[in-house]
């Protein structure tokens, strides 16, 4: 593999003086989290609890599920479990990325995916 090619900011090759310097104040954490008013994690979650739908996994898929759910019917009750915070790892690092195959995907995905929520939805 030609250097520059691999996998993080440098490629293969060591990182020069100057690479490191570019990098000395970047943090991890996502542009739009990375806000004072960013409510802090809530605790972990001791014992049970009840509730009519859990969804394992608050990241955008998660999420999305719920609010659909509460949409639907809003008196149910749904838990999000999430094993660290919401909207963090990839779903927090999303930034849109598309590929040029996508367009060709989505005529195919979509109907699919269509007739599985309608499934969902029709077995209560």
């Amino acid at each position: 593999m030609a250097k520059g090619t691999g996998h993080g900011p440098w490629g293969n090759g060591p990182a020069t003086a100057d690479q490191r310097r570019s990098y000395a104040d970047a943090t991890t954490v996502t542009y739009w989290l990375d806000n004072v008013a960013r409510p802090p994690a809530e605790p972990p979650l001791e014992g049970e609890a009840e509730c009519e739908l859990a969804i394992v996994g608050g990241g955008l898929s998660g999420l999305w599920a719920a609010l659909l759910a509460k949409q639907h019917e809003p008196a149910r009750e749904v838990l999000v479990l999430e094993g660290d915070r919401i909207a963090n790892a990839a779903s927090g690092r999303n930034g849109g990325f598309s590929s040029p195959r996508s367009p060709t995907a989505w005529p195919t995905a979509l109907p699919a995916f269509r007739t599985r929520c309608e499934h969902w939805s029709d077995s209560g």
